[in-house]
């Protein structure tokens, strides 16, 4: 999914994640950071080429994560699948 990452902007309580994907579109994932420091995201971007980000809704969890697909034991991930 990831190609290349680039820089984290940090403004304030707000922190975007950018990055290029395999599929050849820059995304932009949107963070705000509470007060125990615990980061929520708020919203995620696409943009192909010279395009304007437009919102999506991507959940790698159930998207790119199969239980078929293998894991490191003893990880979160793991955890989370199997249970």
């Amino acid at each position: 999914m990831i190609q290349q990452m680039y820089p984290t902007v940090k403004n304030g309580y707000f922190k975007n994640i950018y990055f290029h994907g395999t599929d050849g579109a820059d995304y932009c994932f949107i963070f705000v950071t509470l007060t125990n420091g615990t980061d929520v995201e708020i919203n995620q971007y696409r943009k192909l080429s010279n395009d304007k980000w437009i919102q999506v809704n991507m959940k790698p969890e159930e998207e790119c994560l199969t239980e078929k697909r293998m894991l490191i034991p003893g990880s979160l991930l793991e955890g989370e699948i199997n249970s």
